[in-house]
């Protein structure tokens, strides 16, 4: 069955759009519009995430390569703070 909004259809079945239209309600939406937006959102945010945990990963790689394995600073760091 087709279901338009604001001039735009979307082919889906009638067991689909009624699971969404209950996942919108349950999540407190007027419509599946709000949902569908929520889920894009949170695609959003996920891919940048990744992206954020790809460049921190990049930077690790660079400066392993540059400075070779670094040794761990937590005895530095704990010998600091008992002077």
């Amino acid at each position: 069955m087709a279901h338009t909004h604001t001039g735009h259809s979307l082919i889906i079945s009638d067991t689909l759009y009624g699971k969404l239209q209950a996942s919108a309600c349950k999540r407190g939406f007027k419509d599946i519009e709000g949902l569908l937006e929520l889920w894009l959102t949170k695609e959003e945010k996920l891919t940048d995430r990744k992206q954020i945990i790809s460049q921190i990963d990049d930077l690790r790689k660079s400066l392993y390569e540059k400075y070779g394995l670094m040794a761990d600073s937590t005895d530095l760091i704990r010998e600091d703070r008992e002077r």
